[in-house]
Parts: C-alpha cells; sequence; structure tokens
C-alpha cells in the first residue's frame, strides 16, 4: 500500500525546462498495476508559446502587443488609457485567448472591475476550453467554497498533459497557476499526498523570492502539522 506522505505518481520533477509526470496505469476496480509510464513535455517562458494558440497577429500587431506585454511585466506596469485602448482593439480584432487574458489582467491592474468582469464572462464565452477559463472557473469555485465542482473545472486532470494531450510544450504561467491552484484545493481538502505532488514542481518553477512560494510552504506546513496531530492523537488512543 502506498505511503500516505508519499506523493501520487502524478507530478514527479521538472528537469530543468522540462518536466516528467508518471503515473499508474490502472485495471477496472482502480487497482494501480506496476505499469508506470512516463510523460515528457516542454515548460518555457517563451510568450509566443501562448500567442500560438489563437488566432495570429499581423508583424505589425504582434509588435505592438509584444511591446504592451514588456509594460505589463514591469515590477509597477503604468497602465494608462492608451495602453487599454490599445489591447481593447488587439482583442477585438483577433480570436486569440492570449491577447484577452492579458486585456483582463489590465483591467484589474487599472481598478476597473466592473470592466475585468466583463472581460472574464467573454472570455469564457469565447475560449470555453481555454486553460485561463479553467483557471478562472476553478479559482471562482475555491472563492464561493465549491470544492465539488473544482475538479470538474479541470476534466478531473490533475497533470497538464492528460489535460491537454496534444501540447508538447507549456508555458511556465501556465503550469505556476495550474499546481499552485491544485495545492490550494488540496489544502482545502486536507489531502496531503496530493498536496505534496504539486508542492514538488512549484518548487521548482517559483523562484526562491516569489511570496506564492512562501504562501506554497505555509500550506504544506500546515497541512504536515495537521498530519502529525493526527498520528499523535491516533497513537494516545490506540497506545502500544
Amino acid at each position: 500500500m502506498m505511503d500516505e506522505l508519499t506523493p501520487e505518481l502524478n507530478e514527479v520533477c521538472y528537469c530543468g525546462s522540462g518536466e516528467k509526470y508518471k503515473y499508474c496505469c490502472e485495471e477496472k476496480d482502480r487497482i494501480p498495476t506496476a505499469d508506470i509510464r512516463t510523460i515528457e513535455f516542454k515548460v518555457s517562458d517563451n510568450s509566443h508559446i501562448l500567442l500560438e494558440l489563437g488566432a495570429p497577429l499581423s508583424n505589425d500587431d504582434q509588435e505592438a502587443f509584444l511591446a504592451i506585454l514588456d509594460i505589463l511585466s514591469l515590477e509597477t506596469p503604468q497602465v494608462d488609457e492608451k495602453l487599454i485602448m490599445d489591447l481593447q482593439i488587439l482583442a477585438e480584432k483577433y480570436h486569440n485567448p492570449f491577447v484577452w487574458e492579458n486585456l483582463h489582467t489590465t483591467y484589474i491592474l487599472s481598478g476597473n472591475l466592473r470592466q475585468a468582469l466583463t472581460i472574464e464572462n467573454a472570455i469564457k464565452t469565447r475560449f470555453p476550453n481555454g486553460f485561463y477559463t479553467r483557471f478562472l472557473k476553478s479559482a471562482r469555485a475555491l472563492e464561493e467554497k465549491r470544492l465539488e465542482d473544482f475538479e470538474a473545472c479541470f476534466n478531473h486532470c490533475a497533470n497538464l498533459p492528460m489535460l491537454y494531450p496534444k501540447r508538447k510544450v507549456f508555458h511556465s504561467s501556465e503550469a505556476k497557476m495550474f499546481h499552485f491552484q491544485w495545492l490550494l484545493y488540496c489544502t482545502l481538502i486536507s489531502d496531503l499526498r496530493r498536496a505534496e505532488s504539486h508542492f514538488i514542481p512549484l518548487q521548482a518553477l517559483l523562484d526562491e523570492d516569489d511570496p506564492a512560494l512562501a504562501q506554497a510552504r505555509e500550506f504544506m506546513k500546515a497541512l504536515r502539522k495537521q498530519r502529525k496531530d493526527i498520528v499523535l492523537s491516533n497513537r494516545q488512543f490506540h497506545p502500544g
């Protein structure tokens, strides 16, 4: 029997710019067999990966969009009406999820939460199977404590290549959001073993000074303490 502290055979490690997943093939009664398969794919910081998931932009528009991304990537991005308008025009011109995602982020940064919600709903309608749509829906499910709906947001897939089997490259932001969201969920349902399987790749993906890594460590610290307290309690109840 698998030890409760052992991570699922799911997320194993990030190897440089790639990740390896291992999982057990299951029989009809959901009993794991010894057949362990490995799925390998790339994780990259190149924004073109996300840009290529939708309708292609013209050379001029792509150059303009990448310039906007440079501004939004600053520690304190200066979001003004012109930047918002330029991004709005690009979003309306192209059926491209990455453009719409950044428009959503820009409205949040500007403090216009009402318009941000309008864009969020538009994204869910335009790109129902997109990763960002799944992320928005899962975040809303956690916020509203609808934990039973969380896994359905990701088609009950706890790793990226099973969610999108045709993709061989993922952007690092997708991997970070995915694993952090699952870690939060596992924390809320007090599932230490599954939480470990998402914490492992997060440690490799996040910079040491990233606040998200500090938060992830706090989640794991709380879960491990909870686990320890349960073990100690059981020993006291069943001495010897």
